[in-house]
C-alpha cells in the first residue's frame, strides 16, 4: 500500500524456504538488503586512465520481527539440530515480494541464503519482543 506514490514498509512480504519447509514469518517490522561487490581497478598504461569494475559478490541484510509466536525460534532450532545431527545443512531461498506504487509487483529470490539469529529478543514486562535475523545470500535474481 503506497502512500503519496512512495513505497513504505507495508509493501513487502518475505518467505523463507529451507530444507523443504516454507517459513511464513509474520509481523515483519523491518527489512534491509544491500549488494556487496568487489571493486577492481586496472591501470591503462597507454592512456593513463584507471578503469573500474564492480564484481558482484553477494547480498546481505537483516529482518526484524515483532514476535507473535515461535516461528523464528523453530526455524533456527531446526537449522541447529540438523547441524548437530551431522546432516548436510543446505542454504535457504528467501523470496521477497514488493507491491510497487504503480500497482506492479516485483518478486525477488535470494539464493544460497544463510541466516544468523542476531537477536533472539528481550522479554520485558512492558514491551514487545523484537527478534532480528541477519542474512547473507549468494545472489539475488528476479523471481
Amino acid at each position: 500500500m503506497p502512500i503519496a506514490g512512495y513505497s513504505v514498509g507495508r509493501d513487502i512480504t518475505v518467505a523463507i524456504v529451507w530444507n523443504g519447509q516454507n517459513y511464513q514469518l509474520t509481523q515483519l517490522a523491518s527489512f534491509d538488503a544491500r549488494q556487496v561487490t568487489k571493486e577492481v581497478t586496472a591501470d591503462d598504461l597507454t592512456t593513463g586512465f584507471e578503469h573500474q569494475v564492480n564484481i558482484p559478490q553477494r547480498w546481505e541484510g537483516s529482518l526484524r520481527y515483532e514476535r507473535t509466536g515461535g516461528a523464528i525460534d523453530r526455524f533456527i532450532a531446526a537449522y541447529e539440530q540438523a547441524y548437530f545431527q551431522g546432516q548436510n545443512v543446505l542454504n535457504a531461498t528467501m523470496s521477497v515480494r514488493i507491491q510497487e506504487p504503480s500497482g506492479a509487483v516485483q518478486k525477488w529470490k535470494f539464493l544460497g541464503t544463510i541466516f544468523v539469529m542476531e537477536d533472539a529478543g528481550k522479554f520485558d514486562l512492558q514491551d514487545i519482543v523484537r527478534q532480528t535475523l541477519r542474512f547473507r545470500a549468494r545472489e539475488r535474481m528476479v523471481n
